[in-house]
């Protein structure tokens, strides 16, 4: 494991709402912006960010109405996934941060292939983990099903336990450290769930690009890519993700083998010396 260097946390507003972000220093390498999946925060990356921060500006930032951030005041039309789109590159503004290697796992690989397909001048390269224009339905099932559906906790013990456990086969120093940022005390000894509820609901989900819209950013992104699949995914079909790497104009495909959906929790450092390989860096400590 590396060294517990803890990242800088701030607040900027961007598109209206205030999102709280993560910097972990080293301000004059080349900057690196991570995002996160649906119901998770940007401590989700801790791990990944120590392993880089010697070769970039690592930053990271809870995306609306996740983690530590605002959320919208109408969650039907306030999540419609250009908005996060736009979230961005507001933020890559609001913190004169470009042009980023961009890396984005589950929601946030669509929302950067979005991003990078219609900036390409704030990025140089793109890595996307577990996305693809087409996914199985069984595989969004799944990741449906492994969002949290208890909201509060009688002791920070019960939380941790249950947030973990529901991590199914993540590190489980990582799936630890990940329950305790997904949770906040309530005053009155009891843990509450952070982030906007809705986005945890099981009979709303949020509007999302069509297949068609995705396909056509695919083909757009120019930049160097490096498309990730985990061994044992069931949202991205081996096939599919061998059509993205084929029709997308400068992309490479690694499989982590032993991974599910949440690559960064389930196989960290296999996925790390993969991007480090694939970036020309080597790994710090």
């Amino acid at each position: 494991m590396s060294m517990q260097v803890e990242a800088d946390t701030s607040t900027v507003e961007v598109n209206g709402l205030r999102l709280n972000y993560l910097d972990w220093g080293n301000s004059s390498a080349p900057p690196m912006l991570l995002l996160h999946a649906t119901a998770s925060h940007a401590h989700l990356w801790d791990h990944f960010a120590r392993r880089f921060r010697h070769a970039f500006h690592v930053v990271a930032f809870d995306s609306r109405g996740n983690g530590d951030s605002e959320w919208p005041a109408d969650y039907q039309t306030g999540y419609a996934q250009d908005n996060w789109v736009s979230d961005i590159k507001g933020f890559l503004d609001a913190v004169g941060l470009k042009p980023v290697t961009l890396i984005g796992v589950s929601t946030g690989a669509n929302n950067a292939m979005h991003f990078a397909a219609a900036h390409p001048d704030y990025v140089s390269r793109l890595v996307m983990i577990e996305m693809a224009p087409e996914v199985q339905r069984e595989g969004v099932s799944r990741v449906i099903s492994s969002i949290p559906a208890q909201e509060t906790f009688d002791s920070l013990e019960e939380a941790v336990a249950y947030l973990a456990g529901s991590a199914g086969r993540a590190d489980p120093v990582l799936a630890r450290d990940h329950a305790l940022h997904s949770i906040r005390p309530l005053g009155d000894g009891r843990y509450g769930m952070k982030g906007d509820p809705n986005l945890r609901r099981r009979d709303w989900r949020r509007p999302l690009h069509t297949s068609q819209e995705n396909w056509a950013a695919a083909h757009a992104v120019s930049c160097p890519t490096l498309l990730v699949r985990g061994g044992d995914s069931r949202l991205v079909a081996a096939g599919m993700a061998e059509r993205m790497r084929d029709e997308m104009q400068n992309a490479d495909l690694i499989t982590i083998e032993g991974a599910g959906h949440m690559v960064p929790l389930h196989k960290p450092q296999e996925l790390e010396v993969a991007a480090a390989e694939w970036l020309g860096v080597t790994l710090g400590d």
